[in-house]
């Protein structure tokens, strides 16, 4: 997989993190052999200590 970050916002412990992303899915997934592309919004929260992610979106935008 392949990770394009486009922009990353921090608001006291948590960080909105926004990018795009490219995978090639395997075995019997959906689309699997193509390339596929995504955007993501990535929340992560910061807490004892270390970063954790606590929300994920990805939408397709184009099957190769």
């Amino acid at each position: 997989m392949k990770e394009t970050l486009k922009k990353i916002t921090f608001n006291s412990n948590i960080a909105i993190v926004m990018g795009g992303e490219k995978i090639k899915p395997q075995g019997k997934q959906i689309n699997a052999g193509k390339v596929v592309t995504r955007r993501f919004t990535h929340v992560w929260m910061y807490s004892n200590n270390r970063w954790s992610i606590i929300g994920r979106q990805a939408t397709i935008i184009k099957v190769e």
